[in-house]
């Protein structure tokens, strides 16, 4: 084993098995942030693309900023790795993003391992709230142009409730969309969980939209589980 493939990180924490591993993928090493063996988030080790995106879904993301480009103020529940705030920051320049990362050990473990320091040095553009994410909102003033609510626990979605849905409506700004990464199929059998989760959303931001993120892959059919982004707001998109 080389030593840009040992293990960099192991701990075991109340949020599950924390890994950090360097990892050969397709020609490139890709650092891999894992918990409970899942991929939570990845970076390049190639310092010319550190701040490009490993994960297809998250250049989806874009969407949202074509779909309204004078957004300005974005909050992501769910930090992990801190890939997406990386690109944010490198390729908008001229826009702000706040952070809400549960975990403790990762908001460490992201220091170490994953530019975190540098992105808190951009005081301006940065902000990390600590602790969980729909907490923090809710005993907040703060209001938001975009919320992407990409968090997850080792597989396991977090904040998909009626009552969060309502939490986050309080703070986006007017005509401000609600993004969320939802595993769901775009149609058939395994479309179900995606069709409830857009219905309850629905109830609170009645103009939604959801857009698979695999079509890029062509092993991956509209009909098969994957990574879906699910786009609400009270005004149309």
């Amino acid at each position: 084993m080389t030593e840009k493939s040992a293990v960099l990180f192991k701990k075991s924490t109340q949020y599950g098995q924390i890994l950090v591993r360097n990892e050969l993928e397709n020609g490139e090493w890709v650092r891999y942030l894992r918990v409970n063996e899942r991929p939570e988030s990845a970076m390049y080790c190639d310092p010319e693309k550190l701040n490009e995106l490993v994960f297809p879904y998250m250049r989806y993301f874009v969407y949202a900023l074509s779909a309204r480009p004078e957004i300005r103020r974005t909050l992501l529940i769910g930090g992990g790795g801190f890939a997406y705030p990386r690109y944010y920051l490198e390729h908008y320049p001229d826009r702000e993003i706040t952070v809400a990362e549960i975990s403790p050990d990762i908001v460490e473990i992201s220091r170490q391992w994953f530019g975190l320091k540098k992105l808190e040095a951009q005081k301006d553009r940065f902000q990390l709230w600590e602790g969980n994410g729909f907490s923090k909102l809710a005993a907040s003033e703060e209001k938001f142009d975009l919320i992407i609510n990409d968090a997850f626990q080792g597989g396991r979605s977090i904040g998909r409730r009626g009552g969060d849905t309502a939490c986050i409506a309080e703070h986006l700004n007017p005509g401000g969309i609600y993004m969320v990464n939802v595993i769901t199929a775009e149609k058939g059998l395994f479309s179900l969980p995606g069709k409830l989760f857009a219905s309850s959303v629905r109830n609170v931001l009645p103009y939604t939209i959801l857009l698979g993120c695999g079509q890029d892959d062509p092993q991956i059919r509209p009909t098969n589980s994957q990574n879906c982004l699910l786009l609400a707001s009270d005004r149309e998109l």
